[in-house]
């Protein structure tokens, strides 16, 4: 896993919003889509819970986010 690749995280966490993050970080909505999906695989649990209006950070998500 890439230090930036945390920094992406903490980005979507904070915004809520995987498009929102991606603007602020410069890049496309299905770049930063399948980086998450990446280390979704690579951490073995999802880290967010994709919804229709944006993303919520499931509990296995927020623990390591802390």
């Amino acid at each position: 896993m890439r230090i930036e690749h945390l920094e992406y995280l903490i980005e979507v966490d904070k915004l809520g919003s995987i498009s929102a993050a991606a603007q602020e970080l410069y890049l496309s909505q299905a770049t930063l889509s399948n980086i998450l999906k990446g280390l979704e695989e690579e951490l073995g649990f999802p880290v967010f819970e994709r919804l229709h209006n944006g993303v919520h950070t499931t509990a296995e998500g927020e623990e390591a986010l802390a």
